[in-house]
């Protein structure tokens, strides 16, 4: 289990906030399926944010969620115009599943988001291969301290986690037409 611990200085909540909502990754439907011959691959990955309630001044803050949100930015390593995107998070808790088609190459998450908490810079390195899903981890978030109140110091901290037998099942059973043989394993690595 790879983990970080990232301490920053809180900026402008409302910011922060919008930028978790801005652009959300495209997951394929569950009836997806795996076209012949294409040059793109997909991306499984499963997250888990543990939080806290937001009080009344956080939820106002969080256009009404009741919980702390946040982003989870990745990109291709290639770089390049249009070469990034972003995960919304929600830190209710709960386990989530995405499971998104990309170009096949070489990608990295490079920040995390939550309320007022931020990496300021992650590098969590994965690949993708054409016409495979590759399960890359569940990344696991501790976001307990962090707030979408202004001011203050904030902790964020997130490691990789091997749970592919849980996690895969629920890719397996959730995209039927997706065929066994296609998942991979490889974990993302995280690098300094």
């Amino acid at each position: 289990m790879i983990s970080r611990t990232i301490f920053t200085l809180t900026g402008c909540a409302l910011a922060l906030t919008l930028a978790g909502c801005a652009s959300t990754v495209n997951s394929v439907a569950p009836n997806y399926i795996m076209p012949h011959q294409s040059k793109n691959g997909l991306m499984a990955l499963a997250y888990v944010c543990r939080g806290h309630k937001n009080n009344a001044l956080e939820k106002a803050l969080a256009f009404g969620n009741q919980y702390p949100l946040g982003s989870l930015t990745y990109g291709s390593v290639a770089g390049g115009f249009g070469n990034s995107d972003d995960i919304a998070i929600t830190c209710d808790n709960k386990v989530r599943y995405y499971l998104s088609s990309m170009p096949a190459g070489k990608y990295t998450f490079s920040n995390l988001s939550i309320g007022d908490g931020d990496t300021g810079g992650m590098n969590i390195n994965f690949s993708i291969q054409p016409q495979k899903v590759t399960y890359i981890g569940r990344l696991v978030i501790d976001a307990a301290a962090a707030t979408t109140s202004f001011g203050g110091k904030e902790e964020v901290s997130y490691q990789i986690s091997p749970s592919s037998a849980v996690d895969l099942a629920y890719f397996k059973k959730t995209y039927k037409n997706i065929p066994s043989r296609y998942y991979r394993v490889d974990y993302a690595v995280l690098t300094d």
